[in-house]
């Protein structure tokens, strides 16, 4: 009797006992966390796949160049991109000297701009707006011209050690405006020129104060006493010169088939 007792305790004891089925709300919960646990995971996947990476390998690409913007400068084609003063630029292909193909980081798109319109250096002293790459010489020249605040002043890489400053300083000296942009492909649209004062007439032609691309420029009217083709081959001749003791001709405005006056812009 005993043993038989015995016995049936032992074949208790080895049987499992089921585990106790969790709270329906309590599963419910569980469920719900892990469905947004789930959803959260595939949104960062998304975001990374689609954002992260493509601004980071653009960025960071050993193909770009890091380029940070002096001037802001707003497109005025299809192939050109706009930017803001301040913006991070990665350029990808010189085109040519004046322009580049890059991609606005801040806007992520992509297309023209101009290399005057931008620095490669890092050093963020080259893109505070007081920082100008001249001598003490020329500092102190442009810091006396007429139309300045008191306390306008230039940061400049340092020539000598001068004790005894003790004026305030208020205002960083203006930089001058933004170059002209030369033309990428010669000619010019004349309705991006707008003619102003006349200040000089001679026997090649009148010569105008004009506005191209919210920049003051000059304008010369070419005289017909010249074939127009041979004006044309002139201009693309002049157009292709580059020296910084030359005045750059920027484009022409017209071509074999306009009847309106030659215009040289420069």
């Amino acid at each position: 009797m005993v043993r038989e007792l015995f016995t049936r305790l032992r074949k208790s004891k080895k049987q499992e006992v089921p585990a106790a089925e969790p709270h329906k709300r309590f599963r419910r919960w569980l469920i719900h966390g892990r469905t947004t646990e789930f959803d959260d995971a595939k949104l960062r996947r998304i975001v990374t796949t689609n954002k992260i990476e493509p601004w980071f390998n653009r960025v960071f690409s050993p193909h770009t160049e890091q380029a940070t913007a002096l001037y802001s400068f707003p497109a005025q084609t299809d192939q050109e991109v706009s930017f803001k003063k301040g913006d991070t630029l990665a350029v990808e292909f010189h085109q040519s000297e004046e322009w580049l193909e890059a991609t606005n980081v801040e806007t992520e798109m992509k297309g023209l701009i101009p290399a005057s319109y931008i620095t490669l250096e890092r050093n963020i002293l080259h893109v505070l707006d007081a920082w100008q790459d001249i001598t003490r010489l020329e500092a102190e020249w442009k810091l006396l011209m007429s139309g300045l605040p008191h306390g306008t002043f230039i940061l400049r890489p340092s020539s000598y050690k001068v004790n005894g400053h003790h004026r305030l300083l208020s205002h960083p000296l203006p930089k001058p405006p933004p170059p002209a942009l030369q033309a990428r492909e010669f000619s010019i649209d004349r309705s991006q020129v707008e003619l102003g004062k006349r200040i000089h007439s001679g026997s090649f032609g009148r010569t105008y104060l004009a506005t191209y691309r919210s920049c003051e420029v000059i304008a010369k009217r070419a005289s017909s006493s010249k074939s127009r083709s041979h004006l044309l081959e002139v201009g693309k001749l002049l157009h292709q010169l580059s020296h910084p003791r030359l005045v750059r001709l920027l484009g022409v405005c017209g071509d074999n088939s306009d009847d309106q006056p030659i215009l040289y812009i420069t």
